[in-house]
């Protein structure tokens, strides 16, 4: 990502260009907040909270496992 490589030093320091990766890295948090809330909102009307919440874990989970298995710390 290109916020990496600025605080790595591997970009010279260019306040124009990291303001517009900055920009885009929030607006890229909200839409995935958006869509998280609209599927709670439409996935809450079949399943119980319960049921919603194991699913949450289990992809939390999952996400972290592939890091892992990407990482190489199998």
């Amino acid at each position: 990502m290109g916020i990496n490589r600025y605080l790595k030093g591997e970009i010279p320091y260019n306040e124009k260009n990291l303001r517009t990766l900055l920009d885009a890295y929030t607006s890229l948090a909200e839409a995935e907040a958006r869509v998280d809330r609209e599927f709670y909102s439409s996935i809450s009307k079949f399943l119980s909270l319960i049921k919603v919440a194991k699913l949450y874990k289990a992809e939390e989970d999952f996400r972290i496992k592939m890091i892992l298995m990407l990482k190489g710390d199998k």
